[in-house]
């Protein structure tokens, strides 16, 4: 299962595993510390839900409506390890 790991205001990528790697096409290097919206594949809808997660703190799923049978959630949760941020 892909997973992104994201985090603060700006949504900056802090973890990917293989899976998430392979479904965006971008090695991990490319992806750790950018912007989340940045990455071309995630799309406008996708990261108008992260952001409503982000304010709210609701966890949200959606159907892809690229590909049939595509599932996106976003649920916020606590990734184990050193902080990056404030």
């Amino acid at each position: 299962m892909p997973i992104v790991g994201i985090e603060g205001a700006e949504h900056t990528v802090t973890y990917v595993n293989p899976a998430f790697c392979g479904l965006v096409k971008t090695a991990k290097g490319q992806l750790l510390g950018a912007a989340f919206a940045t990455i071309p594949v995630i799309g406008e809808q996708c990261a108008a839900m992260l952001e409503r997660v982000y304010r709210t703190g609701t966890a949200e799923t959606q159907l892809g409506p690229d590909r049939p049978g595509l599932h996106r959630a976003v649920q916020p949760a606590p990734i184990p390890g050193p902080r990056t941020g404030p």
